[in-house]
């Protein structure tokens, strides 16, 4: 009896091989999404604090310059806050791309997996229908010797 041997078997393979980078990307891209939010929270929370600090500092007698500075600060802290915020929409982006080829590769791999799939039945009937003419040959060969 021959063995089943799925003739598109290294295609599957590189599906399978191109599915799992995509996981991983994906995976990475979620990290690097998550990781930006928390560096703009981080960074807006600062923002908050100091706003407050500028608040209570506004309350005393302060000079000119100390107001200067925290509005250097605040200044600097906003546009940090903005270049943050577009990190996160790049990462968003990037997440969704990822997820778009994931989809892709997922779909194709399963196509090729249904293509084998299917092989594999008809490998199965195949054998089940050898099988069974080598059991009724060797059934009629056992019939005619014992009328012999």
């Amino acid at each position: 009896m021959r063995r089943f041997r799925f003739k598109l078997q290294s295609l599957l393979d590189y599906r399978r091989r191109l599915k799992e980078q995509w996981e991983t990307a994906t995976a990475a891209a979620v990290q690097a999404l998550i990781q930006a939010e928390r560096t703009l929270q981080q960074l807006n929370s600062t923002w908050q604090q100091s706003v407050e600090a500028f608040y209570r500092q506004q309350q005393q007698a302060v000079a000119a310059e100390v107001y200067d500075h925290y509005h250097q600060y605040l200044t600097k802290l906003k546009n940090e806050i903005a270049a943050q915020q577009v990190r996160v929409e790049q990462a968003h982006k990037h997440l969704e791309e990822c997820r778009r080829k994931l989809q892709d590769a997922t779909k194709d791999y399963k196509v090729v997996e249904k293509i084998k799939e299917h092989e594999w039945e008809r490998y199965c009937q195949e054998m089940l229908a050898a099988e069974q003419k080598m059991l009724d040959e060797i059934g009629q060969q056992n019939y005619l010797r014992a009328l012999s």
